[in-house]
């Protein structure tokens, strides 16, 4: 349990890298994880302590669950991604923004409730950090 004003610290790999985003495209599967087994043996593997999670939704379920004062944070750059920065920066950015004006179209009040985290997922640093680190602050009682 979290004390009221406690500091919840969640951190994960980063799906969003752009090493990461390449490894689904091509694959199906993000870096770092790949098919499931299917066996009862090695099913044992699935229940590890590092699962894929996107740090949108982590960010979504902090806030759900009344969490305040989420911040995104990121360790180490992974210097291949840096490298691919200046050729995948232009198609990353005009993507965002046609997916912006659609929301803006369709759904302005979605757009306007995530326009932070939206706008973590495709900053420089998503794109080439190795892990996400999303903190929040428990509502305090």
């Amino acid at each position: 349990m979290l004390k009221p004003g406690g500091l919840a610290v969640v951190t994960t790999p980063n799906l969003l890298n752009l090493n990461s985003r390449l490894a689904f495209a091509g694959r199906g599967f993000w870096m770092l994880f790949g098919p499931l087994a299917t066996d009862e043996e090695s099913a044992r593997y699935l229940s590890g302590h590092i699962m894929p999670m996107h740090p949108y939704y982590v960010n979504w379920g902090m806030a759900r669950a009344g969490f305040e004062q989420v911040t995104h944070h990121h360790d180490r750059f992974k210097s291949s991604a840096l490298a691919m920065l200046p050729l995948a920066w232009p198609l990353i950015k005009l993507s965002e923004w046609k997916s912006r004006r659609r929301m803006a179209r369709k759904t302005p009040g979605l757009l306007a409730d995530n326009s932070t985290a939206l706008a973590a997922m495709n900053s420089w640093r998503t794109l080439c950090a190795r892990s996400t680190i999303v903190a929040a602050r428990k509502l305090s009682a």
